[in-house]
């Protein structure tokens, strides 16, 4: 999930085009779920990029953190525009990464030559669905990464599925469960990843907090390096709003004691921290190196120049 740039609209405030016509900050409630903790909203939004281009984005958003946005994608505009527009039947533009911390996340696994190997299969973990905006981006910028998600809602895939063209196939699956006993299960088992994404988050009047804190406990991240192979790398969102006390350095300094070390991240304009958290000191070494820092400014311009 990430903090997004609200336009102080219910998600449920929706506004009527003018027909044949879009007009930046017209909204449309594509469709709504409840889950086991939050009514989610399925909302169409229409904006201005950063290249002044009109644009809609859909986004997964949670009625009890208005805020927030758990998941971002960009539609593709069809043309001709009908007279008539229903945004529920367009379809999503998987080119674009509409998510400034996976953005981060992603050119750090890149710069540290994961997602790179074309030659080689990258088992990848996902604990949290969302609307699987990074399994969409993998399924469609690479051809070498299987993905496993781990979620714990089924409400959550349905939603995935039937809005957000989340598809279960040969390179991606997922365990609708808890992230916490697949972890345990997998480091018993001796099953191997080479990259773990970690985004479960709790969203809630009260409070909203990414990781949850369960993946806190020194058992559980125990459990995450042992099911890294020995180069496996774990990339994690934070955020933390509200009734908690969980700082990013609580977060570093719990993770620092099991791996090798982290680094963590600013995410431009919002409200999320990334980390990155490796095995090896020599992939320590690399993430404080200047080369490290230059080729992930590459990899996060070409995100940017994406057409």
């Amino acid at each position: 999930s990430q903090k997004s740039q609200s336009n102080g609209r219910s998600p449920t405030g929706e506004s009527k085009p003018e027909q044949g016509r879009l007009i930046e900050g017209t909204t449309f409630l594509v469709g709504s779920y409840k889950t086991n903790e939050n009514l989610l909203h399925v909302v169409d939004q229409v904006i201005r990029d950063q290249k002044n281009r009109i644009a809609v984005l859909r986004e997964l958003k949670v009625e009890e953190a208005p805020m927030m946005a758990l998941s971002r994608y960009r539609l593709v505009i069809p043309k001709p525009l009908p007279v008539e527009i229903d945004t529920s039947k367009w379809q999503i533009d998987y080119k674009y990464l509409d998510s400034e911390y996976l953005q981060i996340l992603f050119a750090a696994g890149y710069s540290l030559g994961l997602l790179n190997h074309e030659e080689t299969t990258i088992q990848m973990l996902s604990i949290g669905l969302g609307g699987a905006t990074a399994n969409l981006f993998l399924r469609y910028a690479t051809e070498n990464v299987n993905l496993t998600t781990v979620e714990i809602d089924e409400t959550i895939v349905e939603v995935a599925k039937k809005y957000f063209g989340y598809v279960e196939d040969e390179r991606q699956h997922c365990v609708v469960g808890d992230g916490v006993q697949f972890l345990s299960d997998s480091a018993r088992e001796g099953n191997k990843f080479d990259i773990i994404l970690l985004d479960a988050s709790k969203n809630t009047e009260e409070v909203v907090i990414c990781p949850v804190e369960a993946f806190l406990e020194t058992s559980v991240i125990q459990s995450m390096v042992k099911t890294l192979r020995k180069h496996g790398i774990l990339l994690l969102n934070y955020i933390a709003l509200g009734a908690t006390d969980v700082s990013l350095a609580t977060v570093k300094k719990a993770f620092e004691e099991v791996f090798e070390g982290c680094i963590s991240f600013d995410v431009p304009a919002k409200l999320n921290k990334v980390l990155v958290c490796v095995k090896r000191h020599a992939q320590y070494k690399q993430m404080q190196s200047e080369k490290f820092h230059s080729d992930m400014q590459k990899h996060l311009n070409a995100f940017a120049n994406v057409q």
